[in-house]
């Protein structure tokens, strides 16, 4: 098995900063696609180069005149964050949710290892659904008459797990993952959840 990069995106909690992280791990008979003999070593690694296409189509790169490298490839977990500003916001505006491309790549002397995919910025979104969530009232009982605001939850969350499905199963095909989230900020604006 060779190595199998696994490019992943964190949620930040504020919606300020876009978290990536390389998710890629260890080699094990559990992740034949990680790390280390007999694939690529981290050591080994002379260079990474992270992209990411930003809404208005731009491409925003990181390497090592940002520091990504040496910072990246790693496997203990750390985390790059592109700030607002990368995006064009001020450094107070939340990053709007998006399904993007991204592309990270590691170079050995003069091979490369490449994945491109697509990936959801859905900071956004989470909180609506956790907004959504603190709006059911679990404490009184159930009220067969007036179960709005746990409906609107399950909605919601069933849209975000949706997104998120269907980047798994097809993450090269984002088209039916944003009509989802289009649906889902609709949904989360007609209900004022006051996220993005």
């Amino acid at each position: 098995m060779s190595l199998v990069l696994k490019p992943t995106i964190v949620d930040s909690l504020n919606c300020l900063t876009i978290n990536f992280q390389d998710s890629t791990g260890v080699y094990s008979p559990g992740n034949t696609g990680g790390y280390n003999a007999p694939n690529i070593a981290v050591a080994d690694v002379t260079r990474s180069v992270l992209s990411i296409i930003l809404p208005d189509g731009t491409t925003l790169t990181y390497d090592e005149t940002d520091g990504f490298y040496p910072l990246f490839p790693n496997t203990n977990g750390s985390l790059w964050s592109v700030p607002t500003t990368d995006i064009g916001n001020a450094s107070d505006v939340a990053i709007s949710d998006w399904i993007t491309q991204l592309t990270y790549s590691i170079f050995v002397s003069s091979a490369e290892t490449t994945v491109t995919t697509y990936v959801a910025i859905l900071c956004n979104a989470t909180c609506c659904v956790n907004r959504l969530l603190a709006k059911v009232d679990f404490t009184s009982g159930c009220d067969p008459c007036d179960n709005t605001n746990l409906q609107n939850y399950l909605k919601a969350k069933g849209l975000l797990d949706a997104i998120n499905g269907a980047l798994a199963c097809s993450p090269q095909m984002p088209n039916r993952a944003s009509a989802l989230l289009t649906k889902l900020t609709e949904f989360c604006n007609n209900t004022g959840c006051g996220c993005g």
